[in-house]
């Protein structure tokens, strides 16, 4: 998929937009973070943080959250973009 070419934007807008996502991606990721921590067998965590963020990133954000490890769980577009498509398909 040609993102530019498909919406009609330049390099420039693509990389705003693509940093917009990750920023809204981060906040969620570490949404889950707290509810997992909060509560481990939420239906939500169990349904989306493996298929969206990846079990490891949720995992090492809630390692960070408890001040056991100094870098954040990373966000990707293409895992968060990817379990979208899965999850619209059930």
């Amino acid at each position: 998929m040609n993102f530019a070419a498909d919406y009609q934007i330049d390099e420039h807008e693509k990389k705003i937009i693509f940093q917009r996502v990750r920023r809204a991606l981060k906040v969620r990721l570490t949404n889950l973070a707290h509810l997992c921590l909060d509560d481990y067998e939420n239906e939500l965590f169990i349904n989306y943080g493996n298929a969206l963020f990846e079990y490891k990133n949720v995992h090492e954000e809630m390692q960070y959250l408890q001040g056991k490890r100094a870098e954040h769980g990373k966000t990707s577009l293409r895992v968060f973009f990817e379990g979208l498509v899965l999850e619209s398909q059930v």
